[in-house]
């Protein structure tokens, strides 16, 4: 399921309109963070996740979605 940059976009804004705004993360940072234990595992965890989103396998239930997404907006 692709969802339209739009719909993502518009659910950024909502979301970082109510909390601080993003900060780039430090290259530094994100070295730690690879080097950590169980990087390993989350990054082909991710790449898993990447290729079932690319292959177009990847399926969002609808519902839990708009609850979440409500949940998360108050």
């Amino acid at each position: 399921m692709k969802v339209p940059s739009h719909a993502i976009d518009a659910y950024a804004r909502k979301a970082l309109s109510s909390t601080q705004r993003a900060r780039p993360v430090e290259p530094s940072a994100t070295r730690a963070l690879a080097s950590s234990a169980g990087a390993g595992m989350e990054e082909q965890k991710l790449a898993a996740l990447k290729k079932r989103i690319s292959d177009g396998e990847y399926r969002v239930n609808p519902q839990t979605l708009a609850m979440r997404l409500l949940d998360s907006l108050g």
